[in-house]
C-alpha cells in the first residue's frame, strides 16, 4: 500500500477530517470510501471490495491495494506460514484476498466486516479475520461413515419397503433438505439415535439413505481438518 499521511490526504467526506468517537475520539481523514488515515499514522481499510470490482480497481490504481478474487491467483501458490505446507486454493474459504507484494502474503476480508490495519509505513499489515482453509481427512471421514453404517443399512431397508414415493414423504437429504436435527446428527453435532426401533430414529435413517450422495458430501465437509492462520505466503509458479 502507498504510504499515506494525515496531513497530506484530503478528506472524502464533510469537513476537514472525521472523528472516531468509539475509539478514543481519534481524528482521521478518509481519502476514499472505507480508507481511514489516522492522525497517529495508523491506516485502516474497512472494506474488501466484495461484489464491487470498481472499488477494487480504484484502490488498486490509487493506493496500491491489490484486492483479488481467488480467480486472480492462477499463477501463484499459497503456503501456510507456520508449517510451510502448500495450501490448495480449493481448500481455502471463499473471500476477497488482499495481496501484499512487499511481504508476499495474502490476507482475507469478510464482506462488510473487513478491517485491514497498517500500523506504520514499513509495518506488515494485519487483518481482523484469519485465513481459514479446510483439508479433507480420509481417516475422520471413514470413522464417521463406520459410525453411521447401521443407520444407512436400516434406511436402505426402509426405503426398499416403502418404495420411492413413500420415502419422499418423509423429507430427505437431497433436493429437499431435512431439518436441522437430522443434519446435526449426521455430522456429529448431536448424538446418533441408539434405539433404531423408534420412529424418530427410523426417520433419520431413511433420510440419510434416500439422500445418500448429499449425506456423504455433508459428512465429507464436516470431517475436514480446519486450519486458521493470520495470512498465507504467496509464491509465483
Amino acid at each position: 500500500m502507498k504510504h499515506l499521511t494525515f496531513d497530506e490526504v484530503i478528506h472524502y467526506g464533510d469537513g476537514r477530517y472525521a472523528i472516531d468517537w468509539d475509539n478514543g475520539e481519534r481524528k482521521y481523514k478518509e481519502p476514499f470510501r472505507e480508507i481511514k488515515v489516522y492522525e497517529s499514522g495508523l491506516i485502516e481499510v474497512c472494506e474488501d471490495g466484495a461484489r464491487d470490482p470498481s472499488w477494487r480497481r480504484h484502490v488498486g490504481r490509487t493506493f496500491d491495494l491489490d484486492f483479488r478474487l481467488m480467480s486472480g491467483f492462477g499463477d501463484y501458490s499459497f503456503f501456510d506460514p507456520d508449517t510451510g505446507r502448500k495450501v490448495l486454493k480449493k481448500h481455502i474459504d471463499k473471500g476477497v484476498l488482499l495481496y501484499d507484494h512487499v511481504w508476499s502474503r495474502v490476507y482475507v476480508g469478510h464482506r462488510w466486516g473487513s478491517k485491514f490495519t497498517f500500523l506504520s509505513e514499513h509495518a506488515q499489515p494485519t487483518s481482523k479475520h484469519p485465513v481459514t482453509y479446510r483439508v479433507p481427512s480420509k481417516k475422520r471421514y471413514d470413522e464417521r461413515m463406520a459410525q453411521l453404517a447401521e443407520c444407512f443399512a436400516l434406511g436402505e431397508t426402509l426405503n426398499a419397503l416403502l418404495g420411492r414415493a413413500g420415502a419422499l414423504g418423509y423429507g430427505y437429504i437431497g433436493w429437499t433438505p431435512v431439518g436441522w436435527t437430522h443434519e446435526s446428527m449426521l455430522v456429529g453435532d448431536k448424538p446418533i439415535p441408539t434405539d433404531l426401533t423408534t420412529k424418530d430414529a427410523q426417520d433419520f435413517c431413511l433420510a440419510i439413505a434416500v439422500g445418500k450422495v448429499n449425506a456423504e458430501k455433508k459428512i465429507y465437509e464436516a470431517t475436514r481438518d480446519v486450519h486458521t492462520t493470520p495470512y498465507l505466503i504467496v509464491k509465483e509458479k
